[in-house]
């Protein structure tokens, strides 16, 4: 018997098998968290899509309604499960994550501006495997994730099937993003933290290697024109004890929410979503870049404006308990790859330094102005 698959409207080109729960399920799911990772305050109507993006989607509802969807053949899905069940024993081989013989698999497909993804499920809510095209960005991830192959951090690459990459699926969902509030507000981050902060070291120590930064110095010079003598000042002693850095690492580079899975605990789960790693990237980079997209993203949860985003990274840069954790991982991390925590606090400045020079340049973060990434730089130099 054919399977039935829904096309709804919303993410566009989707199919979701209805034969089984679990892709409508996961679909819901992955709507609710682009939306809460959307930065929804920012959008047309951004009030009510804010109040979404914060309290969720009700997930059997929606799944239920995927079924009232305009109904689609699926007969290159059909052709795609019949590879994967040839290529199953060479798949299991290369993963623990798999089962040795081929589940009954149903399928998400999903379309998206680098092609259509995959996402193959068996008996459980989590996808065993994504399936995506190969493509330039993806040439990048599978360099990254043959790095960290072993490590626990990312999904492995399996073989190729018909002319597709494909990775083990890994359990869990994209951390939900809280929106900023009374001081105290990112302690629900504690758990999701400890589990990134000890991959990230992980990360740090397995792929530290000889190589110089050349762009680096060029970046804090940059930097140095647009704050305040003090700060300018700090970015150039940065400059000078950073000069003889020759360490660099496997860096992550898009470390926000979306990326970083966790469980339904709240525990670590993994990191997707490789294509703009650089694997010369700086020590503690990716720490500092998931603590500050969180303050970011946050944010849009309830009304964006530049000035609201200085305001409130000024105030967790101080009191906030996960930038404390993540200014202490990043220490861990500059540890790991370079054996001591000496140029530390050097990187730190680095960070946004450097953050703020891309954006003088046109590059960098788009939604924050050149002043906000000042701002940023002044509360951390000072």
């Amino acid at each position: 018997m054919s399977a039935t698959y829904a096309a709804p409207w919303l993410p566009r080109g989707a199919l979701v098998q209805l034969d089984s729960p679990h892709p409508a399920r996961y679909l819901v799911r992955l709507n609710a968290h682009t939306l809460n990772h959307g930065m929804p305050a920012r959008r047309r109507g951004g009030r009510a899509w804010a109040v979404l993006g914060r309290r969720g989607l009700p997930v059997e509802v929606g799944a239920r309604a995927l079924r009232l969807a305009p109904r689609r053949a699926g007969a290159d899905l059909a052709t795609l499960r019949t590879a994967l069940e040839h290529a199953w024993p060479r798949l299991a081989v290369a993963s623990d994550r798999l089962p040795r013989r081929a589940p009954r698999m149903t399928f998400l497909a999903l379309r998206r501006s680098a092609g259509r993804f995959v996402f193959v499920f068996g008996d459980g809510p989590d996808p065993l495997l994504l399936l995506k095209p190969p493509s330039a960005s993806t040439t990048a991830e599978s360099t990254a994730l043959a790095q960290v192959a072993g490590t626990g951090v990312a999904p492995r690459e399996l073989p190729a099937v018909a002319g597709l990459l494909v990775q083990e699926g890994l359990p869990g969902m994209p951390l939900w993003v809280l929106a900023p509030g009374a001081p105290g507000w990112s302690a629900g981050y504690d758990r999701s933290f400890e589990g990134l902060g000890e991959a990230l070291v992980e990360v740090a120590g397995h792929t530290a290697h000889r190589a110089g930064q050349p762009a680096l110095a060029e970046q804090l010079v940059r930097a140095t024109e647009a704050v305040s003598s003090p700060v300018a000042r700090r970015v150039d002693a940065a400059r000078r004890d950073l000069a003889g850095l020759d360490t660099a690492v496997l860096e992550h580079h898009d470390l926000s929410a979306q990326n970083w899975l966790v469980g339904a605990d709240g525990r670590f789960a993994g990191l997707v979503d490789w294509e703009e790693a650089r694997v010369a990237g700086l020590p503690g980079y990716d720490a500092l870049h998931a603590a500050v997209a969180l303050v970011e993203h946050g944010v849009a949860l309830r009304a964006w404006s530049q000035q609201h985003v200085v305001e409130t990274f000024t105030a967790a840069w101080h009191d906030e308990p996960f930038l404390e954790q993540a200014r202490d991982w990043h220490r861990r991390c500059v540890v790991a790859a370079t054996g001591s925590d000496r140029l530390a606090e050097p990187l730190v400045v680095a960070y946004f330094a450097s953050r703020l020079a891309r954006r003088l340049t046109g590059g960098g973060p788009r939604l924050l102005e050149p002043a906000t990434a000042s701002a940023m730089l002044e509360v951390v130099a000072r």
